[in-house]
């Protein structure tokens, strides 16, 4: 589960996602998959930005080097570089405070499940 979940009441998260509703837009939260109390990064991104933007936007800014590993995953899933934020919300939206909730690692995971946006994980 997100730290950030974790560490926040609902009523703060709900007006967080209120605060970054736009037209067009997903209410991102992103961060570090294995981070305890590590900072979350909000955003209200184009529902087209597809994962693979979304992972150039952390290499930029978390530093990370073009040729080290960056891996996104969603409730605990891999998801495809090509699925848009906007699939992914709309699939994913599980959260009681409507935002899209992005873990990053910037190290080699191995044993990662891939499934279907919030499918069932193979």
């Amino acid at each position: 589960m997100s730290a950030y979940v974790l560490s926040t009441p609902l009523e703060a998260r709900v007006a967080k996602c209120a605060s970054l509703r736009a037209a067009n837009a997903v209410p991102v939260v992103v961060e570090e998959a294995q981070a305890r109390g590590g900072k979350a990064h909000f955003s209200a991104l184009a529902r087209e930005t597809t994962v693979a933007q979304l992972v150039a936007a952390v290499r930029g800014f978390r530093g990370v080097d073009a040729k080290k590993p960056v891996a996104l995953t969603v409730a605990g899933c891999s998801v495809s570089p090509s699925a848009t934020l906007g699939e992914l919300h709309d699939a994913c939206r599980r959260a009681d405070d409507g935002m899209l909730y992005v873990a990053y690692t910037a190290e080699r995971c191995m044993g990662a499940a891939v499934c279907t946006p919030c499918g069932s994980c193979a």
